[in-house]
């Protein structure tokens, strides 16, 4: 059995922190595994371990810089890894990655596709459900707990009321939430030996014929708050305010 995991090279945000002040510059120049990817692929090598699994598959869109990405996943745990090369002219939205996965899907021909539910740069959340229509495969978002039997995943996913457990036979698609597990850091040993695993690059056009549209940063700065907050005494304050406000409007 042959598990899929989409990795993706954010802003390392423990490093540059979102700010009123924010600078593209410095943000590219932090980069780290997006952390719901790196719990993705600690939950495919547990599964590993549990399962009948073969082959666990990295797999990232992006530039050389990304090589950096492979190399930690591979010490991670995973057995091989793809590089999807892009260059500075490609401005991939969320749909042209679910492109690119479909057809790369299509040549790697997975068991399962194991990835975070988003990415913490722009939090679209968007990928999973929408290669999940591309490939009309059964997807469950946000698992909190995964556990896999033969051909059949279960999966628990929270909800508002409580949790809901859902099953469904392979081939499909599962995106993680950040409480299904804690990612392992690699030893040197671990290191060294992933020095000696393959990684296959491709270039872009390879997977994507053709862009739907572009998408440029203009600028990300912190939203202004017009909200003015005052500290009350008791209770008897706020009531005042709110039956104040309510006979105003």
């Amino acid at each position: 059995m042959k598990i899929l995991v989409p990795q993706k090279y954010v802003t390392d945000i423990g490093v540059v922190p979102v700010s009123g002040s924010y600078n593209l510059s410095a943000r590219d120049a932090a980069k780290n595994i997006n952390p719901f990817c790196a719990i993705a692929l600690e939950e495919a090598v547990r599964l590993r371990g549990r399962a009948s699994v073969t082959e666990i598959v990295v797999v990232t869109v992006g530039d050389k810089d990304c090589q950096k990405l492979l190399s930690k996943s591979l010490a991670c745990g995973a057995d091989r890894a793809i590089l999807v090369e892009t260059t500075a002219d490609d401005s991939l939205l969320p749909l042209d990655i679910a492109c690119i996965l479909q057809n790369l899907i299509a040549v790697e021909n997975p068991d399962l596709i194991l990835m975070g539910k988003q990415s913490v740069d722009y939090d679209n959340n968007q990928v999973g459900q929408m290669l999940s229509a591309l490939l009309d495969w059964p997807l469950v978002n946000a698992a909190s707990k995964l556990s896999l039997e033969d051909k059949i995943v279960t999966v628990e996913h929270e909800v508002d009321d409580g949790e809901q457990t859902h099953t469904f036979l392979l081939p499909g698609i599962v995106t993680v939430d950040l409480h299904i597990n804690e990612p392992r850091s690699p030893g040197l040993a671990d290191i060294v030996k992933a020095r000696s695993k393959p990684v296959d690059t491709y270039s872009c056009s390879d997977f994507l014929s053709e862009q739907r549209q572009h998408l440029e940063v203009i600028d990300v700065y912190a939203p202004q708050r017009d909200i003015v907050i005052k500290m009350l005494d008791d209770v008897k304050d706020l009531a005042e305010i709110i039956k104040t406000h309510a006979y105003s409007q």
